[in-house]
């Protein structure tokens, strides 16, 4: 990654798979008959607007991968006051033609998931600061977890 374009095609990807995963779930909401709207641009702790089919409103944080590996979430969504009506929804977008799965997490669990992972490498050295989020072993109890957003 020595040339500028370079540079450019990494975060063209990264870019694209953000806006896959974020029209991904607003696809899928919709289908589940919730109203939404995306927000344009870096909104802090907000992607998706929301409405349940009940009119009941809630937001949604997007994050989207193509390595189910590591998600970063951030440290503000872990550390901020509990809020009943913010979800987190991560979608793995493969770069073929399989469907997008996805993984529904109130804001409650993330941080508990957080605390259930391992806080510093196996080197024993701490992780970087502001690198945080969620291993993906932690995640995948949560796959099509539907069922947790409001009705």
């Amino acid at each position: 990654m020595n040339t500028k374009l370079d540079w450019f095609r990494m975060k063209r990807e990264t870019y694209h798979t953000q806006w896959a995963a974020q029209f991904g779930i607003a696809a899928e909401l919709s289908r589940r008959r919730y109203t939404v709207a995306l927000t344009l641009g870096n909104a802090r702790r907000l992607d998706i607007i929301c409405a349940a089919p009940t009119g009941r409103p809630f937001r949604v944080e997007a994050k989207g991968t193509t390595n189910p590996t590591f998600i970063r979430t951030g440290n503000k969504i872990l550390e901020m006051d509990l809020d009943e009506d913010l979800f987190l929804i991560v979608v793995i977008v493969p770069p073929n033609e399989s469907p997008f799965r996805f993984f529904v997490l109130t804001h409650e669990e993330i941080p508990q998931e957080r605390l259930s992972q391992p806080q510093t490498k196996r080197s024993g050295a701490a992780y970087v600061p502001g690198h945080d989020g969620l291993r993906w072993a932690t995640i995948q109890k949560h796959e099509s977890r539907w069922d947790k957003l409001p009705r």
